[in-house]
């Protein structure tokens, strides 16, 4: 019982390790916000581009930290904008300081 509970723990420490790197090509595009009324468009050079269906666009650049977390600066923004982030297939979720995740589709 003992192994089993320790063969247990070692699977789950390494699965809470994972993490699968984005580099900005494979973020390069426009995509559509799905949870919120905004899209991105992300250039491999690191430019970017918020539009926000309410209040207008902002112009930035973002960089990829850590493998997967999105840390961008907007010309019009007092703080960086910071995110951590997955790709799964067409899909860009982007999760906040509080858990919330943010869905974006690839357009």
């Amino acid at each position: 019982m003992k192994r089993i509970r320790q063969a247990s723990l070692l699977l789950v420490t390494a699965l809470a390790g994972c993490s699968s790197e984005v580099t900005l090509d494979e973020l390069s595009g426009e995509w559509i916000g799905q949870t919120l009324k905004q899209d991105f468009q992300f250039d491999h050079n690191g430019k970017t581009r918020l539009r926000d269906r309410k209040h207008g666009v902002y112009m930035g650049r973002c960089r990829i930290e850590d493998g997967n977390r999105l840390n961008c600066s907007f010309e019009r923004f007092s703080q960086p904008v910071q995110r951590d982030i997955r790709l799964s297939g067409e899909e860009l979720i982007m999760t906040d300081s509080n858990g919330h995740d943010e869905v974006y589709i690839r357009k």
